[in-house]
């Protein structure tokens, strides 16, 4: 990425250098033109025509020189006439060296306002494209993404545009700045010319020289500006993303001085993020640039996974491309039907869906945590066996609850702030008992489980809930229960939880299923009969 940035501002740097480089010529031929008017004026020379240039016998003129020549042609006075006006307009000091003067720095000021703007444009297509490419980069390597807004111009506008140094100018500034020191130079050395009656050529050497001299500072400004417009923009990226470290990546070879050698990889906190002190440039022309630092947690991230403006996160194809990228979740947003596309199993032999995220609306879940708990939902489910994922292709997976659960009807996991890759496995759990099981069977296993039980096994235990109620849970106690959360009986007191006979209603064993599916995908040790319905669905 910083490869590309850096390519795109040394080819403005040259189309900087060319309209340098014609403005030059066009200055040169203005002095030319200038003496040679004088000398076919006179029949003379252009070494005569300097020489007529010193003479101090001209007569004072009450009319604008330029009043005589209308008036000469309007009057139709003959031409040796309207030739000596010419001359007058040449010799006069304040007259024609003045408007020389005029004609070049009109040159130099359409020089500068033409590079001005191309500078700014440039410099704002490079804020904007490294902030996308960033966030491409960030979801890419960390394995989630989310949609990025469009960047607003006016905000663009205005972080361009604000002063990134100490001196506390912005580039527009540097390029006036320049420009006046170049007309000051322009103006003197065609003084000297006409003073001192030296031929052209040595004005003219002098002057392209000063237009060479701005030219490399133009292109200093170019290139010093476009870095750290650049690094900005990966700063505000980052940020955006809750990315909590940089780190500083310099371009390491012959031409690498000892600041930048020395901050190579170095990493720090995002509130130090500090152009020009712990991010590049480091000075003028600085090759370096920024990029997220994270620890090893987030290294082996597999899948990628991108959320579109409906709000729900669709897993990206591993080799989709940036542009892909930006179509779908800059420019245009992202439908259902760009992500109709299955992924492949890891050996290639199966066709994978697409993971879909949403948030719960009104959700008081921040960016961070909702990264964090999309991070932990899609490792969970890159371990699902690949028939769960497959036949659950329209499940969503829904942040910012204050706890896990299941929507069985609508076929939704609503993931708790916070959550685990054992309460995702439990509630996809949920949707495999009703959506993958023969309900015969599991009905049988609920049986098994209670098996000998009674009224008199089942005990109270008092919860509490996330805004401090007390709640109480019905709980049996049998030996053959998974753990004391699959012997859970979901009633309002305890006679519900019974049948006309007696017996255990087995219809409120809620957790079954779900709590040794949790077990079965952790490794957990789980029973024999329950081991042999689960994988005769899952595998």
């Amino acid at each position: 990425m910083e490869d590309a940035q850096h390519d795109t501002s040394v080819q403005k740097v040259q189309e900087i250098q060319e309209q340098f480089d014609r403005s030059i010529t066009a200055i040169n031929g203005k002095i030319n033109a200038w003496y040679q008017r004088l000398a076919d004026n006179n029949g003379i020379s252009m070494q005569e025509a300097k020489k007529l240039l010193n003479a101090q016998e001209l007569k004072e003129f009450q009319w604008n020189v330029d009043d005589y020549i209308k008036y000469g042609k309007e009057n139709k006075i003959n031409g040796a006439w309207e030739k000596e006006l010419e001359n007058a307009s040449a010799r006069v000091h304040i007259g024609r060296l003045e408007a020389l003067k005029i004609e070049i720095q009109q040159e130099a000021e359409k020089l500068y306002g033409n590079c001005v703007d191309e500078i700014d444009q440039h410099i704002r297509n490079t804020y904007t494209s490294d902030f996308y490419h960033t966030a491409y980069e960030i979801q890419k390597g960390v394995g989630v993404g989310t949609t990025i807004n469009r960047l607003d111009p006016r905000t663009v506008e205005m972080i361009v545009c604000k002063p990134w140094a100490v001196d506390g100018k912005n580039f527009s500034d540097r390029l006036w700045e320049n420009k006046t020191k170049l007309i000051n130079n322009l103006h003197n050395s065609l003084s000297r010319m006409c003073i001192t009656g030296e031929a052209p050529d040595r004005a003219i050497a002098e002057i392209s020289k000063q237009m060479k001299v701005s030219r490399a500072q133009a292109g200093r400004v170019v290139m010093t500006e476009s870095a750290a417009v650049a690094n900005k923009a990966r700063q505000d990226c980052m940020k955006e993303l809750d990315v909590e470290q940089f780190e500083v990546v310099e371009t390491l070879d012959s031409h690498t001085c000892e600041t930048c050698g020395g901050m190579d990889g170095k990493h720090f906190p995002m509130t130090e993020f500090q152009i020009g002190v712990t991010a590049p440039p480091f000075h003028p022309n600085c090759r370096g640039c920024t990029c997220p630092y994270f620890d090893d947690e987030f290294d082996s991230v597999g899948e990628r996974a991108a959320r579109g403006e409906d709000g729900k996160t669709y897993y990206v194809p591993g080799d989709m491309t940036y542009e892909e990228w930006k179509n779908s979740f800059v420019d245009d947003g992202v439908s259902d039907e760009k992500f109709t596309t299955k992924r492949k199993s890891t050996d290639g032999s199966v066709e994978i869906p697409d993971i879909k995220f949403a948030t719960k609306k009104n959700s008081i879940i921040t960016a961070k945590q909702k990264f964090e708990d999309t991070m932990t939902v899609s490792k969970a489910y890159d371990e699902l066996p690949i028939r769960v994922k497959q036949t659950l292709s329209d499940i969503t997976f829904e942040f910012g609850w204050d706890g896990s659960a299941c929507d069985i009807v609508n076929r939704t996991i609503r993931v708790g702030i916070g959550t685990s890759k054992a309460e995702i496995f439990h509630e996809v759990g949920h949707l495999i008992e009703n959506y993958m099981m023969d309900q015969n069977v599991v009905a049988k296993y609920k049986e098994y489980l209670v098996d000998g039980l009674s009224y008199s096994d089942i005990m109270i235990k008092t919860y509490y809930n996330s805004i401090g109620e007390p709640i109480n849970i019905y709980i049996l106690t049998g030996n053959r229960f998974e753990s004391e959360y699959q012997a859970r009986l979901y009633v309002n007191k305890m006679s519900d939880a019974l049948n006309i006979d007696g017996t255990i209603n087995t219809d409120l064993l809620g957790e079954s299923i779900s709590e040794a599916f949790r077990k079965y995908m952790n490794n957990e040790s789980v029973s024999d009969e329950v081991r042999k319905i689960i994988e005769g669905v899952v595998l």
